[in-house]
């Protein structure tokens, strides 16, 4: 098989396995509940390139959305912040969950949770993979990018995670 034949193959399992958890609720550690929904869906396939300048390849990436079920559970909250979209009322939440050692990484996820909704849940919206050592510049870089003036940073579940990553790599 190509590698173009392989990155299709890992694409249609990906969108397959988002579809099968259409619309259930994932729920976080931290008790975040989040859906993910038919526009999403697609952004959370084909957002690959922030995983790609991260120097993870678009296999890893893939397989990481298509397990996205099995490592939601272990998200937790890293930062929170309202959206800088003018007259937007929607909160993002920026969640991390630690992965398997053989990528000293986590899996970065936002969601957005739409507060004029009635139910009060997040629908995820992208999912890239950070490498633990840039995951501190990463979260900065999401923080100064909006127009608010305090977002609120989450620096145990920061620590947390660096050292349940850095633990699992030394195994």
């Amino acid at each position: 098989m190509t590698k173009n034949e392989n990155t299709n193959r890992d694409i249609a399992k990906a969108k397959q396995k988002l579809k099968e958890l259409q619309g259930k609720t994932l729920v976080s550690k931290d008790g975040i509940e989040a859906i993910i929904s038919s526009k999403t869906l697609g952004k959370m396939v084909y957002g690959l390139e922030n995983t790609l300048k991260n120097g993870f390849s678009a296999e890893e990436h893939f397989d990481v959305v298509s397990k996205i079920d099995e490592i939601f559970p272990n998200a937790v909250k890293v930062l929170e912040h309202n959206s800088r979209k003018e007259g937007d009322s929607a909160k993002i939440i920026r969640l991390c969950a630690p992965i398997s050692k053989n990528y000293c990484a986590v899996v970065y996820i936002t969601a957005r949770e739409f507060i004029d909704l009635r139910e009060q849940k997040c629908r995820m919206h992208a999912i890239e993979l950070v490498k633990i050592e840039r995951l501190g510049e990463t979260i900065e870089a999401a923080a100064n990018s909006t127009n608010y003036p305090s977002p609120t940073l989450y620096p145990n579940n920061i620590i947390y995670l660096q050292e349940k990553v850095k633990g699992e790599a030394e195994i």
